[in-house]
């Protein structure tokens, strides 16, 4: 469930995974994802529908 929350969280923000700022970002929301109460998403961000 990680991984698409990380290729959803690199979407949103158009980042791209090589960049030492996105990995800061993503860092941070993996952590939070773990160990916090879940990360929040990003602003405007609305799921596709199934």
């Amino acid at each position: 469930m990680w991984e698409e929350q990380m290729k959803m969280i690199l979407n949103e923000y158009r980042l791209l995974p090589f960049q030492k700022e996105a990995q800061q970002l993503v860092a941070k929301h993996m952590e939070e994802y773990f160990f916090g109460k879940g990360s929040a998403l990003p602003p405007g961000f609305v799921p596709e529908p199934k």
